[in-house]
């Protein structure tokens, strides 16, 4: 009885850090997938604020 008790708290443990890893990951990609996103954002600011001619006034 104990023996199986402390099986299934230890498979349990187990599903619980797979768990946390999994979120772990997910999170990572989040976390890349917001940084390329106001990467490419900043870049196509600066193209289209680079690419306005200033005007030229005498």
């Amino acid at each position: 009885m104990k023996t199986e008790l402390l099986t299934s708290l230890v498979k349990t443990q187990d599903e619980i850090i797979t768990l946390q890893a999994s979120q772990i990951t997910t999170l990572k990609h989040v976390i890349i997938a917001l940084f390329l996103f106001g990467l490419v954002f900043f870049l196509a600011l600066s193209i289209f604020i680079l690419s306005r001619k200033p005007e030229i006034e005498d």
